[in-house]
């Protein structure tokens, strides 16, 4: 990723000289290597499918026979797959493909699975114990938070780290808006906290980057940010309360997407959707992650209850099914509805306004569901 986080900082630069260049010679081979969209046969999806910049995953019912599947991809013009797009594989375990581009030159690696939709339903707390580091090149950037099945498989909370790996590559992991910290309310904890983007996030009306964790997966979109962040993961529960520890300190001072200072106090958000894909909508983003027509529930926290200070307190939320929804339970037990639970260090920071230096740690986070 970072390869292709530093071809898009000079995109602009890259677009202008390519555009002469092919005027007056033959077009080179390309050098991208992405996997663009899938699809598969023989066995019903619950979602769509996600693609990110590592990963394919199909949403499956849980009692589908996955021994026997072949996957097809269409890929980067020019570029090859191996195994070869359509070849039958055994899929009860994640295979490797890696897409190699038209000039040969690159390479990017992406795990194909197949899960059970709804495998997350059978979590009831997140103590945010374990991280792995985003690797590129043999070189490790940032913490990725992960929850581990009884079956010894695992899925990944998302975050927006991978957006602020474009402004400053060089940080350590602890310095990056969203890590792990060891100074949990139990054991370690989630620890978000704004910070600044330097002057290359400044250059992209980007100045800021808030601490973020979230449940669904994050695809950098540098024409609208708030489109980057795709929320949810299939649910076959009801969820109706959330609770947990939090402790939040604000920064200093406030600044909007022109960093410029404005007045206020920072402050930060916890809350969580339960939601139906649609065609239109298969996942929520930041422009409609509280407000698209096909919620139909919702909880959040109330800022009657946020303390800021340097001590641990307990958060206690329900989610209110919204006027006129009803649950199809057939529906339910298939995967057909999302949950997202999302946590965030400046509630303004989808819009690049916060405080830098505003830190929320999130512990011991309780999901209570009915069937």
């Amino acid at each position: 990723m970072i390869k292709i986080l530093r071809e898009t900082a000079s995109i602009a630069t890259m677009a202008m000289s390519i555009a002469f260049v092919s005027c007056i010679r033959e077009e080179a081979p390309n050098t991208e290597a992405d996997i663009l969209t899938c699809a598969v046969e023989g066995i019903e999806l619950a979602q769509k499918p996600v693609i990110t910049n590592n990963e394919v995953r199909f949403y499956v019912n849980g009692w589908d026979d996955r021994s026997a599947l072949a996957p097809t991809f269409s890929i980067s013009e020019g570029a090859t797959i191996e195994p070869e797009s359509g070849s039958v594989h055994n899929f009860n375990s994640p295979k490797t493909y890696t897409v190699t581009s038209e000039d040969g030159k690159w390479t990017k690696t992406y795990t194909v699975s197949f899960t059970a939709a709804g495998a997350i339903s059978e979590f009831r707390s997140f103590s945010f114990e374990n991280v792995r580091y985003y690797n590129s090149d043999g070189q490790d950037f940032f913490h990725i938070f992960y929850e581990t099945r009884d079956d010894g498989t695992t899925f990944d909370w998302a975050s927006g780290n991978a957006g602020f790996m474009f402004t400053n590559s060089s940080a350590p992991a602890v310095d990056y808006p969203t890590a792990q910290s060891d100074e949990g309310y139990s054991g370690k904890c989630l620890k978000l906290v704004t910070r600044s983007t330097g002057p290359l996030g400044a250059m992209f009306n980007s100045p800021i980057a808030a601490g973020n964790l979230f449940l669904g997966d994050f695809q950098i979109d540098i024409t609208n940010t708030l489109k980057s962040t795709h929320f949810g993961v299939p649910y076959t529960k009801v969820p109706k309360y959330i609770a947990g520890y939090y402790k939040y300190q604000p920064g200093p001072q406030m600044t909007d997407i022109h960093n410029n200072n404005v007045d206020g106090t920072d402050q930060f958000d916890i809350y969580a959707v339960f939601f139906e894909p649609t065609d239109a909508l298969p996942y929520l983003d930041g422009t409609n992650v509280l407000t698209a027509d096909n919620i139909v529930a919702v909880g959040q926290m109330d800022d009657s209850i946020k303390v800021a200070d340097d001590q641990w307190h307990h958060f206690y939320f329900e989610l209110k099914t919204k006027d006129g929804k009803t649950i199809d339970q057939d529906k339910l037990a298939s995967g057909k509805y999302s949950l997202t639970i999302v946590m965030t260090s400046s509630v303004g920071g989808a819009s690049f306004t916060g405080a830098v230096g505003s830190t929320l740690c999130v512990d011991e986070i309780q999901l209570y569901y009915v069937n």
